[in-house]
């Protein structure tokens, strides 16, 4: 439709846990999100395989996969929401 804008999100649950409450949370934005027209690239967190930074790996072997699959998805999409686990009030 003339004069409106296209939004794309992505949104995945930073949790590896199948039952997870916060997978269950990004459903229901998920849900909300394409009732109001909005797409969703809706993404399981397990596909990034995203390990923790070490910057001497980083600069020797550059940017793993998983994270790069990370950006790429990030920069298709107009902005990006994520649910992650609180633990123990952290």
């Amino acid at each position: 439709q003339q004069g409106r804008i296209l939004v794309k999100l992505l949104l995945f649950a930073a949790s590896l846990r199948h039952d997870s409450e916060n997978k269950r949370l990004i459903q229901l934005v998920t849900e909300q999100l394409g009732n109001k027209g909005i797409t969703v690239d809706l993404a399981n967190f397990s596909e990034f395989d995203v390990p923790l930074y070490h910057g001497d790996l980083n600069a020797e072997k550059g940017i793993p996969a998983g994270a790069q699959n990370l950006i790429n998805r990030m920069n298709q999409a107009s902005g990006t929401i994520i649910s992650t686990p609180e633990y123990n009030y952290s």
